[in-house]
């Protein structure tokens, strides 16, 4: 049956998700005149400079840099570390090479989403608090309730799976806990998650501003390490990710290798969008609530997050393969990461420092989740008992992560994401005029 997600999914991706993505963002890049080159520094000021001082004074409200945080929250967990790993397995050392042309690229997405998500928020009488994200232009400026709840259907679905039963499988594999230790664990995560869910807006992006940073540091540490370690291994591997990149078996030819090349680029499209939130709408439902001084400053804020993402992930890759660890039988996700940090820094505590490290971004990144799939079901139905009822659900589903198969719960996401990413890119495409 996983495979039959798996074969769709990558119909789906290499027919109209990647030429979808590519066009939007040529588009968008000629028409905006590479603004995700030329006003990069632009944003990183806004983020770090003068206007830090001024972005929260509305307690109610998120600042830029907790924002940032919230979303590297939702994407440096399994997007980076077992997400880089699983893409290694899956799509070979080319899948990287994707990345690094795709990101830049259509990073002017998360502009495009960013600029709409705030310029279209909405403030409900009574509340004193932002709604936004792409289900609201999709309904008010395209008068399409219909695409709206399409798009909050796939939140929800991968929600459940990419940002909260993939978090929780790769934390337990790297833990690898006993029945009893495993429970008390779950158990933990599940009343955090539903601190999030019913309680302050701003919890978890001050939880996220304060973690994320640390957890990034400590692994860019460790990820230097190996690589300076295996540093004889750094030109064959940089080499190979090239090479791969048109032809993941040498050996195969005609129709054959037409496939494995459509399995790289649909494994590095996904990663890359998987990573870096690329025109998932995610970015734009958490900065819709951003103390906010116009869309256009928004947006540029937005193109930060795609940059840093993509850095990590490469160093998380190059650490697997200088280490030869992605080539290791037997182990899956986020073990593959323990095997090849065991040579970092650290020595002998690299491997707890990793967990670590993976538990928080794990933490962060359902919270991050949690909140944007809240929004959906805001949204989408205004009775606090159904609200209630799948905030629970998506809860609950934390303890099914200990029983879920691995490649089904990927495939599922990658699957969701797509249709979230189609959603969206009909939608930014459709407002062009806004710009």
């Amino acid at each position: 049956m996983h495979s039959s997600f798996s074969q769709l999914s990558e119909l789906i991706t290499c027919l109209l998700a990647f030429p979808a993505l590519v066009l939007v963002s040529l588009y968008y890049s000629f028409k905006l005149k590479g603004l995700q080159f030329t006003r990069l520094l632009e944003g990183t000021r806004i983020l770090f400079g003068e206007e830090k001082k001024e972005q929260h004074k509305e307690k109610k409200t998120f600042s830029h840099f907790q924002v940032v945080a919230a979303i590297l929250a939702g994407n440096l967990g399994t997007g980076n570390i077992s997400g880089m790993a699983i893409a290694l397995k899956t799509g070979g050392p080319g899948a990287l090479f994707w990345m690094w042309v795709l990101t830049p690229l259509c990073s002017i997405i998360q502009y495009v989403s960013s600029y709409l998500g705030v310029k279209f928020r909405t403030q409900k009488q009574g509340e004193d608090f932002y709604r936004g994200g792409p289900m609201y232009y999709m309904k008010q400026q395209l008068s399409s309730p219909l695409l709206a709840f399409f798009f909050c259907l796939s939140l929800l679905l991968a929600g459940l799976t990419v940002g909260n039963l993939a978090q929780v499988d790769s934390m337990l594999i790297s833990l690898d806990l006993s029945h009893r230790h495993e429970f008390f664990f779950l158990s933990f995560l599940s009343l955090f998650t539903f601190a999030v869910l019913f309680t302050k807006r701003n919890f978890f992006a001050r939880f996220a501003s304060m973690v994320v940073p640390l957890m990034a540091m400590l692994f860019f540490l460790m990820s230097l390490s190996v690589i300076f370690f295996f540093r004889e291994n750094l030109l064959p591997s940089l080499m190979s990710i090239i090479q791969s990149a048109f032809s993941y078996t040498p050996s195969l030819t005609g129709a054959m290798k037409g496939v494995a090349f459509s399995k790289i680029i649909s494994v590095g499209l996904d990663r890359s969008i998987f990573a870096t939130d690329t025109g998932l709408g995610l970015g734009p439902i958490i900065q819709a609530n951003v103390t906010s001084k116009g869309p256009h400053k928004e947006g540029l804020v937005a193109l930060v997050a795609p940059y840093f993402v993509i850095f990590i992930c490469t160093l998380t890759a190059l650490s697997l393969m200088v280490t030869g660890a992605w080539k290791v039988e037997g182990i899956e996700s986020s073990q593959i990461c323990l095997r090849a940090f065991e040579s970092s820094l650290f020595g002998v505590h690299s491997t707890w420092i990793l967990k670590l490290i993976i538990i928080f971004f794990g933490i962060t990144t359902i919270s991050s989740w949690s909140y944007c799939y809240k929004q959906a079901l805001l949204f989408m139905s205004s009775s606090k008992k159904v609200i209630t009822f799948f905030s629970l659900l998506f809860v609950a589903t934390i303890f099914m992560g200990a029983s879920s198969e691995t490649s089904v719960i990927w495939e599922l996401s990658d699957l969701a994401i797509t249709m979230m990413l189609l959603c969206n890119l009909y939608a930014i495409f459709r407002l062009r005029r806004e710009f």
